[in-house]
């Protein structure tokens, strides 16, 4: 790499370095002229081009390097020999990298011209902002890297004067651009999609074709030669096939969940001060020492009382360090603001800053993450996340050889993390970064002198860590006392200048020297001068200044703790009325002060702050009114004069003072976060049920298939403005923190039964579905937690009414509990041991009302009364502990199973015992009666299920897990064999039905799908775009759209009437075995081979969640006939259950001694068959998850499994060849169709189920006649 260097003569001159020792650098980011007005490598060995146009960009940067204490700078017209093919390819492959390591990047915008002063002069900035955002440098293609690459980018005018860096612009950045905020804000580019990286380019230009795919290398991090005049088009398909292959090598991008407003330089905080000029010197030069310091401590902590300037002093060193190439990440805690009040994305996102600051890291992090499979890290405890996003990949690093890299993380705030129980693990996780010799990771850290802190510290201490501690009130308090004294001097002096105040001097030095020391005792608190300066400053010119201090003089209590002394002036004046000398108090009516105190606790509640027009529409208040309150609370919130930027709290400390912490504030002022919380809740519900609030299709789209990624997000903002964002995002979260529970009837139950859906298209549409997913997670915590029991529960049962819970415990005793509320009602204490089972009586039929039986391991069934709990009978007889107890459905019997390994039989009425039945060889666990009371069934540790006659007690069947113990039951069928389609080149691997009968899809290893007229047989059109075999095919219920599943790792969807390729869903990283959609036509489901089932919106497309917990191949996936309930059959020889609508894993069904291939509810969704490659179909009661029976006979993997439309048959497939058909009721074996020449694979019924199809290796599907008579399969050739 080649810099230049400005001589003492005043020449510039070209040196070369290599290797890691490159020193610290600036860099120029610039448009260019004609090619003519460009200084060149040439020009500057030959010493000449200083007549060029270009020669004045290169003194205005090594004139601003100087003044930056840089030695060194770099400008691409002439430090590349663009003469030399293998230079120029080098250089641009390097070119990203060489913008990042810059210690400054400076952009010189030869369009845009000011005069005179301007960051300072807001008139200025009005004359300038509108040419910076037209600039022709945001138009060009090789400036996108180079605004993103670096870690300072400043921006000058034409005459060399700063407007601004990429932070204090960045709004007018992103409108320009487009480009995220969190990329502007640093965030690794790794954690975009492709999709959105390639649209930060599109619209702009490059003057040479290639270079539009060329100056996009370091974006996606690739490298490739560079071949100029291969076309524009070849160079993109190139660079596509890089990234694939970055994509394969590599891995998954990083998908770390970070918080990008916690970052030091963070948009939200875009507005908040650094230590002013001349302040807190000693203390950051004790800091920049302790971080020069090769043997210093790897904590340094700086504690001390709110306001003393904790956090200035933090951002202000992780400016200094940003600058100086030494800051590793930053995370800056705020209590009250979701995200940055916890830590569950705290490890995470400090690791995501580590991959721009380290850049070796990234590499070892990638590693580290790629063993975790398809779980996610910030789902994992604390100390696994430290260890996988820290210790892993810091300690396999090889140092750099020029030295062991030293970084600095900034933690501001620790004691705002509202999870204090974290507080203790996370000092004692950082404590071990000294444990590095690879890098030194320093932790700068602050907090208040909280308890949970402070006895971190103590820990730390006890266990012999070194760490550096410094109380800044105490330590530094003479020096934090004359750094306010200077701050105050410079600025009332600046206010006197301001507002023309001929008072001199002004203040008084009476009063100067009051102030002084009521900003200084009992601790110096910087946050009471700055706040003191803006109430009597108001820099809309409104309010006299002199006037101003008098009223927070005479306002002042010496004895009220120093947080009221700062806010209870501004509040007093405010709320009730003037102090002013010749004025009468005039206080605000009740009405009023209800209506400021609602906005200001809203502001300090907010999970993230809103616009003053956001906030005035979310609070249903008259936006002028919101605005004019707004205006005198200027002292403690920034109000921004634009609609766009939030209005936030200047400092933390307001909000503890509204809130009442810490004993501060008064009752007629306090603001109850619970109730604000409520509030909040009910504001978000009204606004999300609102006329111009949730709807379907909210954004008017009218393209129900149309993929999020191609929606503008232009019209996502039109038709989901902030507030309707907030509402959508939030609510959950003020619901947590007001403590309230959702009820029947409540207005958050009936937003939830009519907005659900809306609520989750809205999430998608702001692509921030995933939390979503963790908002109804949070949801269902709220529903209650019954407590009371002094041991472990062991069943519970609901009355036939609802509205009464039984409850069972280890402790002995029988709860009683209102379904609806809640509330205890009663403890019915009796048993003598563990009680394991309840059951109630069914009403309608208990000779006797409600009753309840609860079995215990005393060895006797209490019968008690449901409704005044009262003991009516013990029921004696068995010899070992009673497992369960049930009702029979008429409400005559009384079933008890026991570990004496019998079961018996009682009159529920009077209590006498009926029969003993015997059999069973081990201890029984549970017993069900059918719906009609004819049969019941118990389930033994004999690994047997027992079916017995109800009525007189008889044994019928034994269900066996073993296929020599099965009992068989056989009907008489016969099949006829209709018709082959043959025109598949290969394997034919699944077959599917339309819901109207008449057409048929199959899916083959030739990559198509092909679709069939199902009464004739004829091929009516083939369907072609899968790179690989097509393994499952499925129609939507309402037969639109056809979906197909392949081993390219993509579902794609088509237009079943014309076969129009529609859409693929991406996002599967294996093989996709199973497609599926919903019976209400909403989601589609996708099993793969990346251990994962994924729910999709069939509409839209959109990834809505993905359900992880299988640790092998997932085969086949299927709905529920009602579409509550999911069921994937895995290589891990198990099936899952899932609940659709949350994704919570309900239960896994394990019996299969091989892969579970396949799986099929019945079309009552009362059972669940699965086929395995132990050559066995198991039927599985869907509701309980209980084993029915085992269906034996295949000589081979059973690959499918489909029940007919009316629910009496099963058919099968297996790779011995044949079709198997079963009578679903009794297990019975029917009969063998064969016929196929290979393995069949997968089985369809019609929807009439007159026709049953099967696809075969044998690249075939064969079509099947049927008819079904008195539970007869009569089928004639």
């Amino acid at each position: 790499m080649r810099l230049l260097r400005l001589e003492d003569d005043g020449e510039y001159s070209l040196i070369e370095f290599v290797g890691h020792n490159i020193p610290r650098y600036a860099i120029l980011s610039h448009t260019w002229g004609a090619d003519d007005e460009e200084l060149t490598f040439k020009d500057l060995v030959g010493g000449t081009g200083k007549n060029k146009a270009g020669y004045r960009k290169i003194r205005f940067c090594g004139k601003q390097a100087a003044h930056d204490g840089l030695q060194f700078f770099w400008v691409d017209t002439c430090c590349i020999d663009k003469s030399s093919s293998a230079e120029l390819s080098e250089a641009i492959n390097s070119m990203f990298r060489w913008y990042h390591n810059a210690a400054k990047c400076y952009v010189y915008l030869s369009d845009v011209s000011v005069g005179g002063s301007v960051e300072s002069d807001p008139s200025s900035q009005r004359t300038w902002k509108p040419d910076f955002q037209r600039s022709r440098w945001f138009t060009r293609g090789w400036t996108l890297q180079e605004l993103l690459a670096p870690i300072s980018v400043e921006f000058f005018s034409v005459e060399g004067e700063r407007l601004g860096d990429r932070i204090s612009l960045l709004q007018e950045i992103h409108d320009t651009t487009g480009i995220s905020i969190q990329a502007l804000q640093g965030c690794s580019l790794s954690q975009f999609s492709v999709e959105e990286r390639m649209s930060w380019a599109e619209r702009r230009k490059t003057k040479r074709e290639e270079d539009a795919t060329y100056s996009l290398l370091g974006i996606f991090d690739v490298h490739m030669p560079l071949i100029y005049g291969e076309g524009p088009k070849k160079a993109f398909v190139r660079l596509q096939k890089e990234i694939e292959i970055v994509k394969l090598t590599k891995g998954a991008e990083y998908d770390l969940p970070t918080v990008a407003s916690a970052l030091y330089n963070s948009v939200d905080d875009q507005h908040v001060p650094l230590c002013a000029q001349g302040t807190r010197i000693s203390i950051l030069s004790q800091i920049t020492a302790w971080v020069n310091d090769v043997d210093g401590e790897t904590i340094f902590w700086v504690y001390g009382p709110a306001g003393i300037g904790k956090s200035t002093i933090s951002r202000t060193l992780a400016h200094s360090l940003a600058n100086t190439g030494q800051l590793g990440a930053s995370y800056f805690f705020k209590r009250g603001e979701e995200g940055r009040n916890g830590t569950a994305r705290f490890f995470p996102t400090i690791a995501s800053q580590l991959i721009t600051t380290i850049p070796t890291f990234k590499n070892f992090l990638r590693k580290s993450l790629e063993k975790l499979g398809n779980a996610k890290v910030e789902e994992k405890a604390l100390g696994e996340q430290f260890k996988i996003l820290f210790l892993a990949p810091l300690s396999e690093m090889v140092p750099e050889t020029s030295g062991i890299l030293t970084r600095v993380i900034v933690i501001d705030a620790l004691d705002e993390c509202e999870h204090s129980g974290d507080i203790p693990l996370i000092c004692s996780l950082l404590s071990q970064l000294q444990e590095l010799i690879t890098v030194h990771l320093r932790v700068f850290l602050t907090s208040r002198s909280a308890h949970p802190v402070v006895g971190a510290f103590e820990d730390l201490k006890n266990n012999d860590t070194t760490y550096r501690g410094l109380a800044l009130h105490e330590e530094f308090y003479a020096d934090t006392k004359a750094d306010i004294c200077t701050f105050l001097q410079a600025r009332f002096a600046s206010i006197k200048v301001k507002q023309k105040i001929t008072k001199d001097p002004w203040p008084d030095p009476k009063d100067f020297d009051r102030l002084l020391t009521l900003a200084t005792n009992p601790s110096p608190l910087f946050i009471y001068a700055a706040t003191l300066c803006r109430f009597v400053y108001d820099e809309t010119g409104r309010k006299n200044p002199t006037h101003q201090l008098k009223l927070w003089l005479k306002d002042c209590d010496s004895n009220a703790p120093q947080l009221d002394q700062i806010y209870m002036p501004i509040l007093n004046q405010v709320l009730f009325g003037s102090y002013e000398e010749g004025k009468s108090v005039d206080p605000l009516s009740n009405e009023d002060q209800s209506q400021v105190l609602q906005i200001l606790g809203a502001i300090v509640l907010l999970a993230t702050p809103l616009p003053a027009q956001s906030l005035a529409f979310l609070l249903d208040m008259n936006e002028s009114d919101v605005n004019h309150w707004l205006r005198n609370f200027h002292a403690v919130l920034n109000v921004p004069s634009d609609h766009k930027t939030p209005v936030e709290v200047l400092h933390k400390s307001f909000s503890d003072f509204l809130l009442g912490r810490e004993g501060t504030g008064t009752d007629n002022v306090r603001v109850s976060a619970a109730e604000t919380h409520a509030m909040l809740v009910s504001k978000c519900i009204q606004r999300m049920k609102s006329r111009n609030g949730l709807r379907k299709d909210v954004c008017n789209l009218q393209e129900p298939g149309k993929s999020r990624d191609e929606i503008d997000k232009a019209i996502v903002a039109g038709h989901i403005p902030p507030d309707l964002e907030y509402a959508c995002l939030y609510w959950v979260y003020h619901l947590q923190h007001s403590g309230r529970r959702i009820t029947d009837g409540d207005e958050i139950c009936d937003f939830l039964n009519a907005h659900f859906l809306h609520w989750v298209e809205s999430l998608s549409l702001l692509r921030r579905l995933s939390d979503g997913i963790l908002s109804i997670r949070e949801l269902l915590k709220t529903v209650q937690t019954l407590e009371g029991h002094g041991g472990s529960v062991n069943s519970i049962a609901f009355s036939s009414d609802g509205k009464m819970l039984a409850s069972v415990s280890y402790d002995e005793t029988v709860r009683l509990w209102d379904a609806a509320t809640g509330a205890h009602k009663q403890t019915l204490e009796g048993h003598r041991g563990c009680v394991n089972s309840v059951a109630f009586s069914p009403d309608a039929f208990s000779p006797n009302g409600k009753i309840i039986g609860s079995a215990s391991d005393d060895r006797t069934v209490r019968l008690w009364d449901a409704t005044t709990g009262a003991h009516t009978r013990t029921l004696d007889g068995h010899s070992n502990y009673i497992s369960a107890v049930t009702f029979s459905p008429d409400g005559k019997l009384l079933a008890t199973v026991s570990g004496d390994k019998t079961i018996r039989l009682w009159d529920a009425g009077i209590g006498t015992h009926i029969r003993t039945l015997d059999g069973h060889r081990g201890y029984i666990r549970a017993v069900a009666f059918s719906p009609d009371g004819k049969i019941f069934a118990s389930a033994s540790g004999d690994k047997t299920v027992r079916l017995w006659d109800a009525s007189i007690g008889t044994h019928k069947q034994t269900l066996d897990s073993h296929g020599d113990k099965t009992v068989w039951v056989q009907n008489v069928g016969i099949g006829t064999y209709k018709e082959t389609f043959d025109i598949h080149s290969c394997w034919v691997r699944a077959v599917a039905f339309s819901p109207d009968g008449k057409v048929l899809a199959s899916a083959s290893g030739d990559r198509t799908i092909r679709l069939w007229d199902a009464t004739t047989g004829a091929h009516k059109r083939t369907l072609d775009g899968h790179s690989d075999w097509v393994i499952s095919v499925a129609f939507s219920p309402d037969g639109k759209m056809l979906t197909s599943a392949s081993s390219d790792g993509t579902v794609r969807l088509w237009d079943a009437t014309t076969g129009a390729y529609k859409q693929t869903l991406n996002g599967h990283r294996g093989w996709v075995n199973s497609v599926v959609f919903s019976p209400d036509n909403k989601m589609l489901t996708s099993a793969s081979g990346d251990k994962t089932v994924r729910l999709w919106d069939a509409s839209t497309g959109a990834h809505i969640q993905t359900l992880d917990g299988h640790s092998d191949w997932v085969n086949s996936v299927a709905f529920s006939p009602n579409g509550k309930m999911l069921a994937s059959a895995s290589d891990d020889k198990t099936v899952r259950l899932w609940d659709t609508s949350t994704g919570a894993h309900i239960q896994t069904l394990d019996g299969h001694g091989g892969r579970a291939r396949a799986v099929a509810f019945s079309p009552d969704g009362k059972m669940l068959a699965s086929a395995s490659g132990d050559k066995t179909v198991r039927l599985w009661d869907a509701g309980t998850g209980a084993h029915i029976q085992t269906m034996v006979g295949h000589r081979g993997y059973v690959r499918g499994v489909a029940f007919s439309p009316d629910g009496n048959i099963l058919a099968s497939v297996s790779g011995d060849g044949t079709v198997r058909l079963w009578d679903a009721a009794t297990g019975a074996h029917i009969q063998i169709l064969d016929g196929h020449g290979d393995w069949v694979n997968s089985v369809a019924f019609s929807p009439d189920g007159r026709i049953l199809a099967s696809a075969s290796d044998d690249r075939t599907n064969r079509i099947i006649l049927t008819g079904w008579q008195n539970a007869r399969v009569n089928i004639g050739r």
